[in-house]
């Protein structure tokens, strides 16, 4: 009996492990960083796909590219009064909001959210550098944080986002590894409890 007690506490720590280097790999809610770049004026798809072109010949497994400019959350301040739109009125089905500010009354950080789009790459630009994040996978209508902590806490020019023209497909050999993986480990099991 004692046994077999060890045996399922093996496969349930197993079992946490295998969950939690799965977690650790996927993208978190705020994203996976993707880069930073350097841009005077807008951000641009072309900017953006150099980037992740970039970060795919230094990672495994790959993001996927190119992607489709969606919207852009513009930042204004008139007289201290919060006068940021939507570039040609279109916000795309997300919604931005400020949580804290800089010295000089600029956002530097906030949430976002999107009613429509569960896969997505977002880019947050002060002055005229940006840093690129993409989210795998997000649940629709929950808040996710952006902040400027990786451009020194200057204040938020913009924000905006993109989509994926593809999806990243999952490698057949990683599946059969974690599949055969996990069968193992249920063998391990079965045959404890046998000989106990």
């Amino acid at each position: 009996m004692e046994r077999t007690k060890n045996a399922l506490w093996n496969v349930v720590i197993c079992v946490l492990l295998v969950l939690f280097c799965a977690e650790t790999s996927f993208a978190t809610p705020y994203g996976t960083y993707i880069g930073t770049g350097t841009a005077n004026d807008n951000v641009d798809g072309i900017l953006v796909n150099s980037l992740i072109t970039a970060y795919n010949e230094d990672n495994d497994p790959d993001v996927p590219a190119p992607v489709t400019y969606l919207s852009k959350y513009e930042i204004a301040f008139d007289d201290d009064a919060d006068t940021s739109y939507w570039e040609d009125g279109i916000d795309g089905g997300f919604t931005v909001n400020f949580l804290t500010y800089n010295g000089d009354g600029e956002p530097i950080s906030g949430t976002w959210s999107s009613s429509r789009i569960t896969s997505l790459y977002y880019s947050i630009k002060t002055g005229t550098s940006f840093d690129l994040y993409y989210v795998a996978t997000l649940t629709l209508g929950t808040a996710y944080t952006w902040d400027t902590t990786g451009l020194s806490d200057k204040g938020l020019s913009h924000l905006t986002f993109w989509t994926p023209d593809s999806s990243p497909v999952p490698e057949p050999a990683t599946m059969l590894l974690f599949g055969t993986g996990l069968a193992g480990i249920a063998g391990v099991v079965r045959k404890k409890v046998r000989k106990a």
